[in-house]
C-alpha cells in the first residue's frame, strides 16, 4: 500500500512539474530525502503532508490515496502556487501570486 501511495505522490509530483526539491524543501517543509523515502514506499506519509502535497499539486487528498486520475488535463500553476503559499502570507503577496 506505501509503494502505491508513493506512486501517485510521485507521479502527481511529476505532473505538477516540480522537483524532489522544490516539492518538499519550498513549499511543504520537509527535505528531499524525506520525500523520496515517502514517494519510494519506504516510510508512512503523514496525513498533514500528504495535504500538503495535495494542495500543491493541484489535487484532492482523496486522489492521493486511492489513486484516482486527476480532473482535467491542464495544471493550473498560478492555483498551485496559491494553494501551496502559507495561510499567513499577507493580502498583498497573495495577489502576487
Amino acid at each position: 500500500m506505501l509503494d502505491s501511495i508513493g506512486q501517485m505522490l510521485r507521479e502527481a509530483r511529476e505532473r505538477a512539474g516540480l522537483s524532489q526539491e522544490e516539492a518538499a524543501a519550498e513549499a511543504v517543509g520537509i527535505n528531499r530525502v524525506l520525500l523520496n523515502y515517502y514517494e519510494a514506499g519506504r516510510r508512512q506519509v503523514p496525513l498533514t503532508v500528504v495535504a500538503a502535497l495535495a494542495r500543491l499539486y493541484g489535487t484532492s487528498v482523496e486522489s492521493l490515496l486511492v489513486g484516482e486520475a486527476m480532473v482535467g488535463g491542464a495544471i493550473d500553476v498560478s492555483g498551485m502556487l496559491f494553494r501551496a503559499a502559507p495561510r499567513d502570507l499577507g493580502d498583498r503577496a497573495q495577489a502576487g501570486l
